[in-house]
């Protein structure tokens, strides 16, 4: 993290009443020539990976080199593409261009970080964005929503969204789980343990179930919550808007089984679609004018 730039800002940080607080906010040293959104770590946390503000492609950055990758130049690539396990590949679903929409056409492409190389997996109208369970992506070939194929991956797993229902693999066998019966459902994650999923459902905002579909917390209007890597804290950001346009957000943390939030940021910056390291304690989050910052945090009394 030595070519991250620290952010200076005097009343950052607050000294938060539970057992996590924010200690320092710096921001990733990008170009100025775009609006950087969508961040994610890569698997082992060396690594950043961003898009633009319309999605379109996707980079890496390795802050301890300074380096800055374009992975490609794809129109929607930047929304929802997966990175493997060994941090050695990425796949996406991008929108070939040229094309008239009522003839739309869509591919699922996987490339190879170390050569470039890139394989049209999928091509179809309307594809599913692919998703990496153990070193398999997962998609639909023939672009009917219907990814998951028994026994593709052991153990458990969140593939994502289909046809608004929770797409997952418990003990190997795929399912979908839907906890509100009818409910319509984005931002899934599974928990750090791989016993828990939370998500959030457009009428009820955010929960914690179990695998069978048994919700075990709600917690009301909390957006794009992301799992701590402990497990013990779900964070997410809360936003003020005047009706047309985000006016401001902050961060917030809360217990998966309930309890108090605890505010993690009070600041100027509006701070979006917070993400955090599977490996350490950072979390990153993405501003308007299109900065990425990186927010590390500290667990007290683990």
């Amino acid at each position: 993290m030595r070519c991250l730039i620290a952010v200076l800002l005097a009343g950052l940080v607050l000294p938060a009443s539970g057992q996590v607080r924010v200690v320092s906010t710096d921001r990733l040293p990008l170009p100025v020539d775009h609006v950087w959104s969508a961040p994610r770590f890569s698997p082992d946390g060396t690594s950043v990976f961003v898009t633009t503000a319309g999605y379109r492609g996707i980079w890496r950055f390795t802050p301890a080199t300074g380096s800055l990758l374009q992975v490609c130049d794809d129109a929607g690539a930047g929304f929802g593409f997966t990175v493997s396990p060994d941090g050695n590949r990425i796949a996406y679903r991008r929108t070939l261009e040229g094309v008239p929409m009522n003839r739309r056409v869509q591919e699922v492409v996987e490339v190879d970080l170390s050569s470039g190389e890139q394989v049209v997996m999928a091509s179809g109208r309307d594809l599913p964005v692919p998703v990496y369970a153990g070193d398999r992506v997962l998609f639909d070939p023939s672009g009917t929503q219907k990814t998951m194929v028994p026994a593709l991956v052991p153990g458990n797993a969140v593939l994502g969204i289909e046809e608004t229902k929770i797409a997952a693999v418990v003990d190997g066998v795929p399912v979908h789980l839907d906890p509100y019966t009818s409910g319509s459902y984005i931002w899934p994650s599974l928990s750090p343990d791989g016993t828990r999923v939370v998500a959030y459902e457009m009428s009820r905002g955010m929960f914690v179930a179990d695998l069978t579909g048994r919700v075990l917390a709600e917690f009301g209007r909390c957006d794009a919550p992301s799992w701590m890597r402990s497990g013990r804290w779900v964070v997410y950001m809360r936003e003020k808007n005047d009706g047309h346009q985000i006016t401001g957000a902050d961060l917030y943390c809360v217990r998966p089984d309930g309890g108090a939030p605890v505010r993690l940021t009070d600041t100027p910056a509006i701070e979006l679609m917070p993400v955090c390291s599977p490996v350490d304690d950072r979390i990153l989050v993405a501003t308007p004018s299109g900065e990425i910052l990186v927010l590390t945090y500290r667990e007290e009394g683990r």
